[in-house]
């Protein structure tokens, strides 16, 4: 895992701490917050940081920032279901060795919007149903995530990368129209 993504599970970790020795409510929610947003931006920015590399790579550091800004929070939630598609797919083909990639992949989005959804109560809700268990789920699923996705093989984070691709461009075709 890069060191970048080792230090943001860091500062998440430190914020859950500082959150724990608060004796002012407000300011350990506060905390808690940060903590929920940081555990979701370490693996998000992993993998469009990855998904960049793989697709535009060879392009200058300029493109490639256009092309990862391009990666919307959204769309993970409709490759989701691209995923669980071509996951029945690969069952009904009986292609083994498919299905147990695309059952990683379905877990890793899982987890992606699981954290994507606490983010967004975090950044958002007025009131957070017990934050502290919120706080170290959160820290916990961004953790196991990046583990399964630095233990994935190139060509799995390339299917996932072309998955990714496909939506966005769906997304973009309609937006156009």
């Amino acid at each position: 895992m890069s060191p970048a993504f080792d230090e943001f599970l860091a500062v998440a970790s430190a914020l859950l701490q500082a959150a724990d020795n608060q004796t002012d409510p407000a300011t350990a929610e506060a905390f808690y917050r940060r903590a929920i947003s940081t555990a979701y931006y370490a693996l998000f920015h992993r993998i469009t940081e990855d998904v960049t590399g793989l697709v535009v790579g060879h392009l200058e550091a300029h493109r490639q920032t256009v092309f990862r800004r391009s990666i919307a929070h959204p769309a993970f939630k409709g490759l989701r279901k691209d995923i669980a598609d071509q996951h029945q797919q690969a069952e009904q083909a009986g292609l083994r060795e498919r299905q147990s990639i695309l059952v990683q992949l379905k877990a890793l989005c899982d987890h992606l919007l699981q954290l994507q959804e606490s983010r967004e109560s975090a950044d958002y809700s007025p009131h957070l149903d017990a934050p502290s268990i919120t706080a170290e789920e959160a820290l916990r699923s961004s953790a196991v995530a990046l583990q399964t996705w630095a233990a994935l093989p190139e060509s799995s984070e390339a299917l996932f990368a072309q998955s990714l691709l496909w939506h966005l461009a769906l997304n973009q075709r309609f937006k156009a129209s």
